[in-house]
């Protein structure tokens, strides 16, 4: 049986190693209460906060009476890292120009 010679402390580090290689890309981070914001990440701290800039929010349609999407620009926002569930990293393909998603865990935003 191998054991892990990996503290918590290094485990720690390579997940800020991983969430820090998406600086300056667009995101779409989607919380506990249904509600995504759009922006690109800026930074993130130890409590697994994201600051987003340039960023739009979209509520969902529980939370507006008329029955459809409503979008609302927030411009810098720090999203508390305790009420994400998921983040989407968003990419374009120079090349192809087509649209990519890539999905991180919250446990990789640190």
């Amino acid at each position: 049986m191998s054991q892990n010679t990996a503290g918590p402390s290094s485990v720690a580090a390579e997940s800020r190693a991983g969430v820090y290689r998406f600086i300056s890309n667009p995101l779409i981070v989607s919380t506990s209460d249904g509600r995504q914001f759009y922006g690109t990440l800026v930074a993130t701290d130890r409590d697994r906060n994201l600051i987003l800039s340039e960023a739009t929010e979209r509520l969902p349609i529980s939370f507006d009476s008329r029955r459809q999407e409503r979008f609302r620009y927030v411009g810098m926002i720090v999203v508390p890292g305790k009420h994400i569930v998921r983040v989407d990293v968003e990419s374009r393909l120079v090349d192809s120009k087509e649209r990519q998603i890539q999905t991180i865990t919250s446990s990789d935003v640190i």
